[in-house]
């Protein structure tokens, strides 16, 4: 009941609280996803590049935390990646990416994926992409969503494998795909 007249007056839900999370059973998971699709909307204007991978695994370690820091992504694949259907390219990500939980309504966690960066490689290309990407888990399927939503930038584009110059630093990128994870995880404000 205080917890609950708490989040009133202080206008603020029980899970923003600094009680932290509570994460069972925590421990090593790997999340397995479909198609995952980076895109690269430049910052001058036209056309977006989208960028498919056929599947990503990623592995993740889950823990309870007195603050919002649930888990980390300590390694993370894309496989069979294109642009454009076409142009075969490698992602090569620089891991830990730590996972921060930021509010909950039952059975959804939303959060943040933060410290992303990563390296896109392909002919005549080399580009550098970072940020944080917003995203969501659900307790009930177990699955971790990454929203499409702009929030990363290209932070370097090599001098020389320059992308054709389709790809330009300051351009903004987004990250989505659904990733099953097992063992599922429960997350929940402690």
């Amino acid at each position: 009941m205080v917890a609950a007249v708490t989040s009133v007056v202080l206008g603020v839900s029980p899970a923003s609280a600094s009680a932290g999370w509570t994460v069972t059973p925590g421990g090593a998971a790997t999340g397995t996803a479909g198609e995952t699709v980076l895109t690269v909307r430049p910052v001058s204007g036209g056309d977006d590049m989208i960028m498919t991978c056929a599947s990503s695994v990623a592995q993740i370690n889950a823990f309870s935390s007195t603050d919002n820091h649930v888990a980390d992504i300590t390694d993370i694949a894309f496989n069979q990646c294109l642009l454009g259907g076409l142009i075969s390219f490698e992602v090569d990500a620089h891991t830990p990416w730590p996972l921060h939980a930021m509010s909950y309504s039952a059975p959804v966690v939303s959060g943040e994926i933060q410290g992303i960066s990563a390296t896109i490689i392909g002919a005549g290309c080399l580009a550098e992409v970072a940020g944080t990407v917003n995203g969501s888990y659900h307790n009930t399927n177990d699955t971790l969503t990454v929203a499409n939503d702009f929030t990363l930038t290209v932070t370097n584009v090599d001098p020389v494998d320059n992308c054709l110059g389709l790809i330009n630093t300051g351009d903004a990128a987004a990250f989505t795909g659904v990733y099953a994870v097992d063992p599922g995880q429960d997350i929940v404000p402690a």
